[in-house]
C-alpha cells in the first residue's frame, strides 16, 4: 500500500474529506436577537417619523384654512369678539374638502343642538 493512500484512509490531515465544523448556536442566536431588535427599532422610528410628518402636514393645512376664519357668526351674523371667553365658547367648523371655515356663536350652537334633538325624537 502507498503511504499517502494509507494516510488518506486513516482520516489524517489530508483525508480528502471536508467536514464542516458545527456552528456555535449561542452566538448565532445573540446576533439574530440583536438584529431583530435593530430592525424593530428602525421600523418603529420610520413609523413615528411618518406619523409626525402626516401630523405636520395636517396642521399646515389647518393653519392655511385659519386665514379663512370669518369675523362673525356664520348663521346669525353676530360679530366675533376677540376675548378669551369668546375663543373658549365659539365653535369653529372646518370642511377641508370644500375649503370652507364656519364660525358659530354659543346661541346658534344651542339652537342647532335643539333641532338635532327634535329630529331624533321624531
Amino acid at each position: 500500500m502507498d503511504p499517502s493512500s494509507a494516510r488518506a484512509n486513516s482520516g489524517g490531515l489530508f483525508s480528502g474529506k471536508t467536514e464542516l465544523q458545527p456552528l456555535k448556536e449561542k452566538r448565532i442566536c445573540l446576533v439574530d436577537k440583536k438584529h431583530k431588535k435593530k430592525l424593530k427599532r428602525t421600523a418603529k422610528k420610520k413609523k413615528e417619523k411618518a406619523a409626525s410628518q402626516e401630523a405636520t402636514a395636517k396642521l399646515k393645512k389647518q393653519m392655511n384654512m385659519f386665514d379663512r376664519l370669518p369675523n362673525n357668526c356664520s348663521s346669525c351674523g353676530k360679530n366675533f369678539p376677540k376675548t378669551q371667553e369668546a375663543h373658549m365658547t365659539w365653535q369653529v367648523v372646518v370642511r377641508e374638502q370644500k375649503q370652507q371655515v364656519r364660525l358659530f356663536c354659543p346661541e346658534c350652537q344651542k339652537q342647532a343642538k335643539e333641532i338635532v334633538e327634535n329630529q331624533n325624537e321624531v
